[in-house]
């Protein structure tokens, strides 16, 4: 795509090895700055081939913690407005101006998370994703667009917190009251999703939602009880008997996250 719009947007995409990011990079349509974050035990062969690329700023980040990374890129951001991107992801058209214009009122401007499919199987994690994540408007990573001064207030991502940091930032805003607008227009497409892809996602946001309640010393929300009407009744009631039943199991791989770091901290002490 021709990139003729300057906008003076930091767009930060962590990466390891996901080789989806070159199409994440192709969909934006604006010229403006990006910064790659290489973390964690990344493919060289990616590396390479990013340097390749004209116009782009690569980090390297031995940490996999997503809360260092998010907060290495604010450091690093030129700009005043800050985007947070998947690399299995891409922006639709117009999107990335439809964000910042949308920020001249508003400290938060949210597009919308599509989840997309090309099969039976893949369609049926797209519905069950949204159920947890898409549904009802949030703050979580893919789809914010910040002012960067906004972290001067609310503070940076908790770096205890290995995942699911943007679900506690959602919830720090939240407390905050923070003003911002959520603007479905504005589409940010998240590639098929496999089985075993979307159940390690489950795993991690086990461990970081306990992570949370270990570092803030909180407690768990809903009952187990609660917790199995939510995802089992309520997904199948929205989202049909075939979602709710594959959040049964997504739920479980959550809550295998969610004792592993439970068990592992004990020991560590």
């Amino acid at each position: 795509m021709n990139k003729t719009n300057f906008i003076p947007v930091s767009i930060i995409i962590p990466v390891s090895k996901d080789k989806k990011i070159f199409k994440c990079i192709k969909s934006i349509d604006v010229k403006t700055e990006i910064i790659v974050i290489l973390n964690g035990k990344y493919d060289i062969n990616i590396e390479n081939e990013l340097r390749k690329i004209t116009d782009i700023k690569i980090y390297k980040l031995k940490d996999f913690n997503f809360s260092k990374i998010y907060n290495f890129g604010i450091r690093k951001a030129g700009y005043k407005k800050i985007f947070f991107m998947d690399s299995d992801c891409v922006f639709d058209k117009g999107t990335i101006i439809k964000l910042y214009n949308s920020l001249e009122n508003y400290s938060i401007a949210k597009g919308k998370v599509v989840f997309s499919y090309n099969n039976f199987i893949q369609k049926l994690i797209a519905r069950a994703r949204e159920f947890t994540t898409s549904d009802e408007p949030n703050l979580y990573i893919p789809g914010p667009m910040f002012k960067k001064e906004i972290f001067k207030k609310i503070g940076l991502f908790n770096e205890e917190i290995y995942f699911s940091s943007d679900a506690e930032m959602n919830e720090r805003i939240k407390k905050k009251k923070i003003k911002w607008i959520y603007i479905p227009e504005a589409k940010i497409i998240h590639a098929p999703l496999t089985i075993k892809q979307d159940l390690i996602s489950a795993f991690r946001y086990g461990l970081g939602r306990s992570q949370k309640h270990r570092v803030l010393n909180t407690k768990r929300s809903r009952s187990f009880i609660e917790e199995f009407y939510f995802y089992f009744i309520q997904g199948a009631k929205h989202k049909g008997l075939l979602v709710g039943i594959y959040l049964l199991f997504w739920w479980l791989c959550f809550n295998l996250g969610f004792f592993i770091e439970k068990i592992i901290n004990k020991l560590k002490k």
